[in-house]
């Protein structure tokens, strides 16, 4: 089955444009001497945010993207089949459950 357009659309990204994107979103070092005071003097609330950025940065899927994506996906549906959660009628109950 496919996917909707906007999950499908980074799934199925052409070699071509995989490598325009890598470039596009990769981490520059021009940028370094910006982003890191930035981030220093960036509120404690936003530290997380940023060493997220810098780690996304600092390790590139580079080629072997789509291989990354592939074991995610299956470490996702095989945590899910060991432990299967109680779905949306067991999160918020059925909608004639409702007042």
């Amino acid at each position: 089955m496919d996917e909707p357009y906007y999950k499908q659309h980074w799934v199925d990204i052409d070699s071509e444009r995989h490598s325009a994107y890598d470039q596009i979103l990769a981490y520059h070092p021009a940028m370094e001497p910006i982003l890191r005071p930035l981030a220093a003097k960036a509120p404690a609330w936003m530290q997380p945010i940023f060493n997220a950025v810098f780690w996304i940065f600092d390790h590139a899927t580079g080629s072997d993207g789509a291989a990354a994506i592939a074991e995610a996906e299956k470490a996702g549906t095989a945590a899910v089949d060991a432990a299967p959660g109680p779905g949306v009628g067991g999160v918020i109950g059925k909608p004639k459950d409702l007042p």
